[in-house]
């Protein structure tokens, strides 16, 4: 009996400990979904942005939100799981914390193997609607912000607007791509930004994204730190579930 009892003590040693990391690993957890909420939102009003004056639709902003709001989610459902100690919900949350995982690993792996296709598609699509430009609606808006942003004009070059229609009508460049003035003289090169938006829109992703798949990598990885310690907190309250029933 004597024996029982010292590992039952040292039972409950063990889910006094896992309970304590389990709670503060709920709290980070619960933190980082906050952070990547706030990160989805920024990179929707920025970075996307880039991507709207083209066909091509970026979704790692609601990658982020929707990760984050499970995140978010999980994290609370966590610390109900944590305080209440029932083997049964802490195998679930494991279960949760598997999904998390699958799910940001997932994404970060696709997005590193078809980056050749993103800067093809964006490519073609920043030809396209470069083309189309002169309409008055909102793709006017989109080329105009982001040549003034970024200091581009056209797609590889300025050259490329010299082809375009709206071009040929007006005899001059958009205001966008103007340097020091708002209308651009008879078509002058040295008037207007050298350098094409295509080239300064993959400086502008290479310099944000590869910290932030790194960062996904790393929040893919966090989960596993999550499964176990639910994992172990749940088999060693089942542990001292049945400790108790030999004595």
């Amino acid at each position: 009996m004597q024996g029982v009892s010292k590992r039952r003590l040292q039972t409950k040693a063990c889910i006094a400990g896992a309970k304590t990391f389990l709670m503060l690993f709920n709290i980070i957890f619960w933190i980082v979904g906050i952070v990547l909420l706030i990160s989805g939102i920024w990179m929707r009003a920025s970075i996307a942005k880039v991507f709207e004056v083209s066909n091509y639709h970026l979704g790692l902003p609601t990658l982020f939100i929707v990760t984050g709001l499970a995140m978010i989610v999980i994290g609370v459902f966590a610390c109900c799981c944590t305080t209440n100690e029932k083997p049964t919900l802490l195998f679930t949350l494991s279960i949760f914390f598997f999904i998390v995982f699958v799910m940001v690993f997932s994404a970060s792996i696709t997005g590193y193997v078809y980056r050749d296709n993103l800067k093809e598609s964006l490519h073609n699509s920043l030809n396209q609607t470069l083309l189309e430009y002169g309409t008055g609606g909102i793709l006017d808006m989109d080329w105009d912000r982001i040549q003034q942003n970024l200091e581009c004009c056209g797609v590889d070059g300025f050259k490329d607007w010299i082809y375009t229609e709206w071009a040929n009508e007006n005899r001059t460049f958009p205001y966008s791509c103007c340097i020091n003035s708002k209308t651009c003289n008879n078509l002058e090169p040295n008037q207007v930004y050298p350098n094409g938006c295509y080239q300064e829109i993959l400086d502008l992703l290479h310099n944000n994204l590869n910290g932030i798949g790194i960062g996904m990598l790393l929040v893919a990885f966090f989960q596993i730190i999550g499964m176990s310690l639910s994992c172990c907190l749940a088999l060693n309250i089942n542990k001292a579930l049945y400790e108790e029933m030999l004595e």
